[in-house]
């Protein structure tokens, strides 16, 4: 153990907050069933546009071995003299539970104080908020209306009033932040959306070629790819241009593992942050889920190795720059926030305060 795991360690056990854990699950009776029939509800009534790329679901036989680590090194760097959390921007959590009507969106930066911002409807809990890439505007989907407002609490409009209610496509931002992925009725009175993104400076509607049938969908960073689950457990990355789709291994029909949740792709579409289950464990809830508990590599499906200490990894967002923010349970209680470069190296880690003990990291901003 270096000197600064010991001293965060020390400084976990000195809390005086009892910690929960930071996930109490929400609506637990829901199942791999119920994600099934949701994806499949929004996918009726989703008119995909782009022809079919004829990638074919490959399947591993049922009972195959489980991902092999990948070969990306956990070796500890020195960090530099300068603080390496500098061109990290803010990072954004909401509560993983509240019985309240408006939730706070609450910022953090390393090294300084939460500070609690905008308030949300409690009805989005879980379920759609997205902050931009560039940490300055928050939308959420409210009944049919797709709801922007600045972080900071001004500015809040609605963006389009046709959005599929209940759909699990979006929102989700672009990295420029000036567009939102989203499943959006074109037809009044016509219950047929379309995938697509709006553009919030004019307000217009572009189609997205996607061919399979999606959910949760994350972008990479330079805007090329999209990763997304469907309702058998896979997982599709997709060149937004070409709908060109290739589906990562091992994960989905019949094999070990299955996520019906995507947190985070990387800038070249290589590793994608996800939560993954296996055959005993619960696949999830209908509602977004934000944890993840491996980085895979998406062309073998192999687990990325990262250098953790042993520890359980509950988060992980993708910067720009491909280094990784990975959330993990810490020696006394406390979430830390390991910072690992994009060759796979530790390059520092920080407690979280005790305050962020029952929330959940929304986005990890650049800026």
């Amino acid at each position: 153990m270096n000197d600064q795991r010991l001293r965060l360690d020390l400084a976990d056990l000195a809390e005086e907050v009892t910690l929960v854990d930071v996930r109490d699950r929400v609506l637990r009776t829901s199942r791999r069933l119920g994600i099934r029939r949701a994806v499949a509800g929004s996918a009726a009534a989703v008119a995909l546009l782009g022809a079919a790329t004829g990638t074919a679901f490959a399947f591993s036989p049922k009972g195959s071995p489980g991902p092999t680590p990948g070969n990306l090194p956990s070796v500890v760097t020195s960090p530099s003299p300068a603080d390496p959390w500098a061109n990290v921007g803010r990072i954004f959590y909401l509560p993983t539970v509240s019985d309240m009507g408006n939730i706070p969106l609450t910022a953090w930066r390393p090294g300084g104080q939460p500070s609690t911002l905008v308030d949300l409807p409690g009805s989005v809990l879980g379920s759609n908020a997205a902050v931009s890439s560039d940490g300055r505007q928050v939308a959420w989907v409210q009944d049919t209306e797709l709801m922007l407002a600045d972080v900071d609490g001004p500015n809040r409009r609605v963006v389009s009033a046709h959005v599929e209610a209940g759909s699990c496509w979006g929102p989700s931002w672009s990295p420029d932040s000036q567009s939102l992925a989203a499943a959006v009725m074109r037809r009044p009175g016509i219950p047929i959306a379309q995938y697509g993104l709006v553009d919030l400076k004019t307000g217009r509607f572009a189609p997205l070629k996607i061919s399979v049938n999606g959910c949760r969908p994350v972008w990479s960073a330079d805007g090329q790819l999209l990763a997304y689950t469907d309702g058998e457990g896979r997982v599709a990355v997709t060149n937004r241009h070409s709908s060109a789709t290739r589906v990562v291994p091992r994960l989905g029909g019949n094999n070990v593992y299955d996520s019906y949740h995507v947190v985070s792709l990387s800038r070249d579409g290589s590793r994608v942050a996800l939560l993954r289950t296996g055959p005993t464990e619960d696949d999830g809830d209908i509602a977004r889920d934000l944890n993840a508990n491996a980085v895979v590599d998406t062309r073998t499906g192999a687990t990325v190795n990262l250098p953790l200490g042993g520890r359980k990894l509950i988060q992980a967002y993708f910067l720009p720059d491909d280094r990784l923010v990975a959330r993990v349970k810490g020696g006394g209680g406390n979430q830390h926030l390991l910072l690992i470069d994009a060759d796979g190296h530790l390059v520092t880690e920080v407690a979280e305060p005790a305050a962020l003990a029952n929330q959940q990291i929304l986005a990890v901003t650049s800026s």
